[in-house]
């Protein structure tokens, strides 16, 4: 069988171009490991959060070697993989969306309920309660610049109502060697009217976090606006200390409020247009009738007989 150049250089070209297709470098742990060693990891961190409010530090470095040493792996190649990881931030990410799942399915495992794990994620974007959110479900933050803010524009549609009500939730997880953790959320909600109502909360540890606002004077909604942001340390840490933030179970509720009543429609529910209102007889309450004044089955006293007076004694000596 004959075969022209061109077609044999191409399928040449397509060879090479396969074979030397990028993968990890043999120096850095695969996908897989760092996925395990992350998964004991964070189960270690919680533990640690459990045990003490805030986390203790030393604590925590503990459990970070014990895990290091189940899987056979030193700090220092842990640590340059993580780098490696977080210059290809779609690998990471790729691997925290897997480390969520594995999370979610055990707190399921465990007995917790599919509410509490992803209570509104699942939600479509129509009915009166909605999932409206159109951005990633999950990112990365880093503390380079450029890469510590994420933000977003939902822009509302017909489907939105006067009075409804907005949740943004997210979970967050810190990925530290170590240095401050501090981080921000911020939503604001732009009316018809154009005023704006915002809400902020800051972040230090692993958690579900939510921002709520409602449109209490039914302007009605024309669009919401926020952010994360990772904040910067201001010392002088090193470039390669790795600190990261991880958030993900992006959702973000609207709620339809009920109805106002107006006051015609209440005065309808309540008493009727014609209905005049009760009045006291006068005499019905200074003369009971008899009938009133009995027990059912009991027959009124007659007028007392008026007795005799009594009758005149005389005095003797």
């Amino acid at each position: 069988m004959k075969y022209s150049v061109a077609w044999l250089l191409g399928l040449l070209s397509l060879t090479l171009v396969v074979g030397c297709k990028p993968g990890i470098p043999s120096e850095y742990l695969s996908p897989g490991e760092m996925e395990d060693i992350l998964y004991d990891y964070h189960i270690a961190r919680a533990m640690n959060s459990n045990d003490y409010q805030n986390g203790d530090t030393l604590t925590t470095h503990v459990y970070k070697l014990a895990v290091l040493k189940k899987y056979g792996v030193s700090e220092a190649d842990y640590d340059s993989s993580l780098v490696y990881y977080t210059r290809h931030s779609t690998l990471l990410r790729d691997i925290y969306e897997r480390l969520a799942k594995r999370l979610s399915n055990d707190a399921l495992a465990l007995g917790a309920s599919a509410s509490e794990v992803n209570q509104y994620t699942a939600l479509s974007n129509t009915g009166d309660t909605a999932n409206v959110w159109t951005g990633d479900h999950s990112f990365i933050l880093s503390q380079q610049s450029g890469f510590n803010v994420y933000s977003f524009t939902v822009v509302a549609d017909t489907a939105f109502k006067p009075g409804d009500r907005l949740v943004l939730g997210f979970n967050t997880q810190f990925i530290y060697q170590d240095g401050m953790r501090d981080a921000v959320a911020l939503m604001a909600v732009t009316f018809n009217n154009d005023s704006v109502t915002s809400r902020m909360t800051r972040m230090s540890s692993d958690n579900l976090y939510k921002l709520d606002i409602s449109d209490t004077e039914r302007l009605g909604i024309k669009k919401i606006t926020g952010y994360f942001v990772l904040n910067r340390n201001q010392n002088n840490d090193s470039q390669t200390t790795l600190k990261l933030l991880h958030v993900d179970r992006l959702s973000l509720i609207r709620m339809h409020a009920a109805e106002p009543v107006e006051k015609d429609e209440q005065e309808a529910i309540g008493t009727p247009s014609n209905a005049q209102p009760a009045k006291l007889d006068s005499d019905s309450v200074a003369k009971p009738s008899p009938e009133a004044s009995h027990p059912i089955g009991a027959q009124p006293l007659k007028e007392p007989v008026p007795l005799p007076p009594p009758a005149k004694r005389r005095l003797t000596r």
